[in-house]
């Protein structure tokens, strides 16, 4: 094997012992030619295009849609056992089967031994996760990668119907950098496949829950809320804890606690669940304190917030009623719900200022928290 730079435009030499050599060229991306040198000293070479049908790799970590596996035809990019089209959606001069779901495109109607071919980018050696999305029946893929031949066989579990999609992993595979080509091979039938996604992983890196609150309790009922600090893409939905006891997951950076018992309290922690099944650590502990009253109007009566001026430029003066010396924790968030300032107050004496200056103009939040009640307060700065 023999690497060789061209000049600009396109043009090379070598040099060959015999002149009834067979020579063969080969760029990525492109069909490999086979040429008898037959004597000649000048060859024009032209090579078939079949790489990425984009244009460019699928960087890795990220996501392939698989309807856009490569160019260049059946036996290079792909492999199906019937030549004719089915589903007509999209690539219908090509005999991959191809239909659309409510996310998009989707490979269907796969046959045992077809397969897809992707060219690919792996911007560094690691560990990664392999996320994808089927439909149908239960069984295996292979996902073998040029760079180094490793193959790895993910399995996926089968589904009721063919309009509902399951999200299925492969944890901890191992790949070499640069660019290469992914082959995806099947090994059952009747499945459908909608997208892969390569994440590095994540074992370490797991996003925690902060900042766990919750708004006053009305009756037996309340609100918590949570932030998350970096990407969420791979954050497939929340666990709820009470009192240390895995109680419910949610899909949102909020959870509703119903049923509460009046007079007691509740530890709550929220913990964050990754797409391939990971569990994050705990956020930090929030206390909920039920009073003994179930009324939401004597509640509120007997802790109230005042904020003045409002609008503000400033500062805001803050008053308290009823949460004289205690220790209180005040967050000021945007309407996109970003945390602008957090603290604790220690023994509140009632009466605080929370300076506002340089803030942009816009509506905000107030939030006062102490171990028995949460209040919220929306001021206007200008």
């Amino acid at each position: 094997m023999i690497g060789i730079i061209t000049d600009m435009n396109g043009k090379f030499s070598i040099t060959v012992h015999d002149s009834n050599s067979k020579l063969v060229f080969s760029y990525l991306g492109y069909e490999k030619q086979v040429v008898a040198l037959a004597g000649k000293t000048k060859l024009d070479i032209k090579t078939n295009g079949d790489g990425p049908y984009l244009g460019v790799p699928f960087e890795i970590p990220g996501k392939i849609e698989v309807e856009y596996f490569d160019k260049g035809g059946e036996g290079v990019a792909y492999h199906d056992a019937q030549t004719e089209h089915v589903g007509g959606s999209f690539r219908a001069d090509e005999g991959v089967d191809i239909s659309t779901t409510t996310n998009g495109y989707y490979v269907g109607w796969i046959e045992i031994g077809e397969w897809l071919r992707f060219t690919v980018d792996v911007i560094k050696e690691g560990d990664y996760d392999v996320v994808f999305q089927t439909a149908g029946g239960s069984g295996s893929i292979v996902l073998t990668f040029s760079n180094g031949d490793k193959s790895y066989t993910a399995k996926y579990a089968g589904t009721a119907d063919w309009n509902i999609w399951r999200t299925n992993v492969k944890t901890n595979i191992h790949l070499l950098p640069g660019i290469q080509f992914l082959k995806v091979k099947c090994n059952n039938e009747q499945v459908s496949i909608d997208y892969l996604k390569i994440i590095e992983h994540e074992m370490a890196n797991l996003l925690i829950p902060a900042n766990l609150s919750y708004d006053a309790v009305i009756g037996t009922t309340a609100t918590l809320r949570w932030e998350m600090s970096g990407d969420v893409s791979n954050v497939k939905n929340y666990r709820i804890y009470r009192n240390g006891q895995f109680l419910e997951t949610s899909q949102s950076k909020s959870y509703t606690a119903k049923n509460l018992t009046a007079g007691e309290s509740y530890d709550f922690t929220v913990s964050s669940v990754s797409l391939v099944g990971n569990e994050s650590e705990k956020s930090n502990v929030t206390k909920v304190v039920v009073p003994n009253t179930t009324s939401a109007d004597k509640l509120l009566n007997r802790y109230t917030v005042s904020v003045y001026p409002n609008p503000a430029k400033d500062k805001i003066n803050i008053y308290t009623e009823g949460l004289n010396g205690e220790n209180i924790t005040v967050s000021l968030t945007n309407i996109l719900g970003q945390t602008i300032t957090f603290g604790i107050l220690e023994n509140n004496s009632g009466i605080f200022v929370q300076p506002v200056v340089g803030l942009p103009k816009g509506q905000y939040i107030i939030k006062i928290i102490s171990d028995r009640v949460c209040i919220s307060k929306t001021v206007l700065i200008q």
